[in-house]
């Protein structure tokens, strides 16, 4: 029997509901209840005192919200907010409810200082590389194919495409990204409907790109951020995401990856200074820290390509790992 009670509250339908069943399923000494109604919340809390209780700020009416955040604290051990981080950040917690739903436990567990007692749950998150480039036919497909295929020698690896009109497809089987986002607004997606979408390969699972480019035309780079990150958690170490042209998927490969890999044709002339001023005038810096250039390789699939991007990436690896040495440091 679970020992430990955490709480979901949030008043947008479905969602709580849907967050507190993805999070039974996974293997937590916690028993997950979800409410929408802050009335059912206090009763619930009164009746039974909950560990953790992670909250919607703005699901409290605004005329009685301190009458009842008090009330909560009094029965709650720990009470932690969807939302932005706050100045009031070390009175109550906040946490990004657009995740999935193993990096929003991650991530409470992180801000309640508990992350090691629930370590075999917060596994490493998989390593996200997006490729990228202003510049058309420069290589990007190719780049993100062999980076895919180079991870793949060790790790288990996804590569999704949101490049439009592209001529790779999952073949017979399988879906494309634009069904994944169907699916998962409809909240079916789960492990087993991805292998249907994503049939399992012997080197790198591959989710192609929408079969019309009008598909993502409604689609939010939140909303991509959210998909992303619930497709890595199928068991993934490392996802490779082809940007494609289209601005919500690249905004959401900057926001969403660690790395952005750009082919050394595509990083220069007119387009590439004017994208550079575009992140720079954003004033996040942390785009274009991201971006990692990678020269021209040979043929496309000859070993002689493949040792030299495997250099190329450990010499990467190597220069961040410094950067973040001498950030500490200083």
């Amino acid at each position: 029997m679970k020992s430990k009670t955490f709480l979901i509250f949030d008043p947008e339908e479905g969602y709580a509901e849907k967050l507190a069943a993805l999070l039974s399923k996974e293997d937590l000494d916690f028993r997950f209840r979800a409410f929408t109604d802050p009335e059912k919340l206090l009763a619930a809390a009164r009746e039974e005192p909950a560990d953790i209780l992670l909250a919607s700020e703005t699901g409290f009416p605004v005329e009685k919200r301190q009458e009842y955040v008090k009330a909560l604290q009094e029965k709650t051990r720990r009470l932690l907010y969807f939302g932005a981080e706050t100045e009031d950040e070390e009175e109550i917690p906040h946490i990004s409810k657009y995740q999935s739903c193993r990096q929003i436990f991650r991530h409470v567990m992180a801000k309640i200082h508990r992350a090691k007692n629930d370590g075999a749950f917060l596994r490493e998150e998989a390593f996200r590389v997006g490729v990228y480039s202003p510049a058309g036919g420069c290589g990007k497909s190719r780049l993100a194919r062999r980076l895919a295929l180079m991870f793949a020698e060790r790790e288990k690896t996804l590569r999704l495409s949101m490049e439009p009109f592209s001529d790779e497809r999952n073949g017979a089987e399988g879906g494309n990204v634009a069904d994944g986002l169907y699916y998962r607004r409809q909240g079916r997606l789960d492990a087993g409907l991805w292998a249907s979408l994503c049939p399992p390969q012997k080197d790198v699972d591959f989710l192609g790109p929408p079969l019309n480019p009008e598909d993502l035309e409604e689609v939010s780079a939140q909303e991509l951020v959210q998909f992303f990150s619930q497709a890595s958690d199928y068991g993934y170490e490392k996802v490779v995401v082809d940007a494609g042209c289209r601005f919500p998927a690249i905004e959401a490969v900057f926001t969403w990856c660690d790395v952005v890999a750009v082919p050394e044709n595509g990083a220069s002339g007119g387009k590439w200074e004017q994208f550079l001023r575009y992140l720079r005038g954003t004033g996040r810096e942390d785009w274009e820290d991201k971006l990692w250039i990678v020269k021209n390789a040979g043929t496309e699939g000859s070993r002689e390509e493949m040792e030299a991007l495997r250099q190329q990436w450990k010499a990467e690896k190597n220069r961040r790992k410094s950067l973040s040495g001498a950030e500490n440091g200083s």
